[in-house]
């Protein structure tokens, strides 16, 4: 079923020279739709099951060295990112490879965040 769905576009503000309505020299603004992610190449379930066996994989020689730190997998290469947070990771692993589903999670498995209520 995930196999089967659309890839996932976002709207995006462009500037375009080229655009017919350019009043005194202007530029206008068109919303375009621009794909920002290719479409899923395996389903959800596979793509779990896949990232928890390469993340059990890199457990062995990042560890202990690297628990508290965030990793970032490409489940289609089996590549990594290394981060001390979740948004640096999130921000790596998306300049490396754009476009792309990725596996954010620490290296010990343990929670990014936690919530700390009264």
């Amino acid at each position: 079923m995930w196999a089967a769905l659309p890839a996932y576009t976002v709207l995006r503000t462009t500037r375009r020279m080229d655009s017919p309505a350019i009043p005194n020299g202007n530029l206008s603004e068109e919303l375009t739709m621009k794909k920002t992610m290719a479409a899923p190449t395996m389903s959800m379930r596979v793509f779990e099951k896949r990232a928890d066996q390469i993340l059990a994989e890199f457990q062995k020689t990042l560890l202990p060295e690297h628990a508290s730190e965030v990793i970032g997998i490409n489940v289609d290469t089996g590549e990594y990112v290394l981060a001390p947070d979740s948004h640096e990771a999130w921000e790596a692993f998306l300049k490396r490879w754009p476009g792309t589903l990725g596996f954010v999670v620490r290296v010990d498995g343990g929670p990014v965040v936690k919530f700390h209520g009264r």
